[in-house]
């Protein structure tokens, strides 16, 4: 341990200075004081007898200390002064150590800042409205520490940027901000980073009106100055059919750590936040009359996060339990995330970091080369799976309100954007497939010409929410009820396209199976019934094939094609 010289110092000085240094080996801190740092320390002393006399608003002189430590030191000495002088934190005060806000986190332990040191905004008027306002977010509004504390850094960002222009709350007028809005836009960074810094300055203007602050109410930014363009921002990044399939592969499955394969299927199959994903407890796993539910947290729910609960399948069970296996063997009691931080968490009592799955799963789709459809390298995030789900189970007919329940959206906004690209996925296959096959394998006209197409698309969509078949599509009315449920194969409703190959040459392969099984126990009605099937499912083969090799001598492969729509309705 490094040794320090005391002996100049007055005794008070020497005091002080002691519990600084204590503190920073306590276990909590590691950080060692270099010869320029000790100095700036020491420098603090220069024209004053102790650390109480110390304003918090004079930052240490970035030239005299080392990088990065000017506002570490200052840190350290507000806790020292608060130490000293036995003061339990408050809100009004202008340092907020980490165990005073920590509390607001609701338990979802994120990587919180080591304190909210308000003397970034510098003008006096505006750091006590700040913390008024933050506090408010916390303790009303129930936001996340992190989400008040950025408003108050977008706060102070603005405060530098206006200089001497914001001399009061008065001097915060409509022109000014259109300034700043035009300064924002003019910068290099991001739509969503430029709309959130614009964001947080009108939610701290409206909630600094509600506190009392004599800020004009035509000070603040109108609907659509900030977004203009929402729905472009939020369009859904599905992946396609072929995208998926890569993701899915078993082999590539196999590149991934049983750790993260287990979050992947997870993330996938549910379409939880990644954020959401990492801060599932060890226990969120429930059984209930045979069926299975996952219980996790929202955390970006509005109004903070929430708790919810969806059903998931036995497969997604098994997976979850060989996790909560896995956790409990290696950390015991006191493991509490399902997903635990493999690094600097040897209780597991904290959970992965969301960014870090993100780049992890996006390294995994880059080493294994996967592409997207046009070729070009996949651009793969967590995220995208969610948007992928969300797209499949409108595909297949599930209704958007039960959708917005599932992913537990907060308004039918996010939802709609979906169903809105359910037209144009179906758009793209009919497209691309322009005929399909009955069970005797005759080609059938999707499109007449005698009936517009909106008709036959409405038709579509309501016969896929009325019954979803493994292996292709029910052609009913949906006035009409199924006389022969389970009967598909022998029904002329039945509709299949080459989507379903794999599938169908599966089920006739387990059909010729039955049939091989019923014939050695002599089980007559059983061989008739599937001989009935299997005569069936060779005639759709056939019938597919017959498509697929006339479209291949026109000039074009039919299965380059359905990829050609799906990129296009991805794009």
């Amino acid at each position: 341990m490094p040794r320090y010289d005391l002996t100049s110092e007055s005794p008070v000085q020497r005091d002080e200075l002691r519990f600084l240094l204590q503190s920073l080996h306590d276990g909590r801190f590691t950080l060692t004081f270099s010869t320029k740092r000790w100095n700036a320390l020491r420098a603090v002393y220069r024209d004053r007898e102790s650390l109480l006399d110390w304003d918090l608003a004079q930052h240490p002189d970035p030239a005299a200390v080392a990088t990065g430590s000017a506002k570490r030191l200052q840190l350290f000495l507000s806790r020292v002064r608060r130490e000293l002088l036995g003061h339990e934190p408050s809100w009004r005060d202008e340092v907020w150590p980490r165990e005073f806000y920590a509390p607001f986190d609701r338990g979802l332990r994120s990587k919180l800042p080591a304190a909210m040191d308000f003397t970034c905004v510098r003008a006096p008027w505006l750091r006590q409205l700040a913390q008024r306002v933050c506090w408010t977010r916390l303790s009303v509004e129930a936001v996340t520490p992190n989400v008040a504390w950025q408003m108050v850094r977008h706060v102070a960002e603005f405060e530098r940027w206006a200089e001497d222009r914001v001399a009061g709350a008065q001097s915060l007028t409509r022109e000014l901000l259109l300034d700043y809005l035009a300064h924002v836009r003019a910068g290099d960074l991001g739509t969503k980073t430029k709309a959130g810094k614009l964001i947080a300055l009108r939610t701290f203007l409206d909630r600094a009106r509600i506190a009392g602050a004599p800020i004009a109410s035509s000070a603040t930014y109108l609907p659509g100055e900030i977004e203009p363009q929402r729905e472009a921002g939020i369009r859904a990044r599905f992946l396609d059919a072929r995208e998926v399939a890569q993701l899915d592969d078993p082999r590539n499955l196999a590149r991934l750590s049983d750790f993260d394969r287990r979050l992947y299927v997870v993330l996938r199959r549910t379409g939880i936040r990644v954020s959401s994903a990492v801060t599932l407890p060890i226990d969120c796993l429930i059984e209930s009359g045979g069926a299975y539910y996952l219980r996790f947290w929202n955390t970006k729910a509005r109004g903070g996060p929430r708790e919810a609960t969806i059903p998931i399948g036995g497969d997604l069970a098994a997976v979850i339990r060989e996790q909560q296996h896995h956790v409990r063997g290696r950390y015991g009691a006191t493991a509490t995330y399902l997903f635990p931080a493999r690094n600097g968490a040897p209780a597991g009592d904290r959970p992965a970091n969301p960014a870090a799955v993100g780049r992890t799963l996006a390294r995994w789709a880059r080493a294994c080369g996967m592409t997207a459809s046009d070729e070009a390298p996949l651009r793969f995030s967590p995220h995208r799976l969610r948007h992928t789900l969300a797209t499949e189970m409108l595909n297949q007919g599930v209704s958007q309100r039960a959708i917005q329940d599932y992913l537990d959206h907060s308004s039918p906004d996010m939802t709609a954007v979906y169903a809105k690209l359910l037209d144009s996925t179906l758009r793209a296959e009919f497209d691309a497939y322009q005929q399909r096959v009955n069970i005797r394998g005759e080609r059938i006209a999707v499109l007449p010409d005698d009936v517009p197409d909106d008709a036959v698309l409405l038709k579509e969509r309501i016969a896929r929410a009325k019954q979803t078949l493994p292996n292709g599509h029910c052609g009913l009315p949906l006035q009409l009820e199924c006389p022969h449920p389970n009967a598909c194969l022998s029904c002329d409703a039945f509709l299949t396209d080459v989507r379903f190959r794999p599938v169908l040459e599966q089920q006739l392969e387990r059909t010729r199976e039955l049939i091989g099984r019923a014939t050695e126990a002599g089980h007559e009605r059983v061989i008739e019934i599937n001989s009935r099937d299997e005569t069936s499912l060779v005639a759709i083969l056939d019938g597919l094939d017959a498509i697929e090799h006339k479209h291949t001598d026109d000039g074009f492969d039919l299965r380059d094609r359905v990829d050609a729509a799906d990129a296009e309705a991805a794009a």
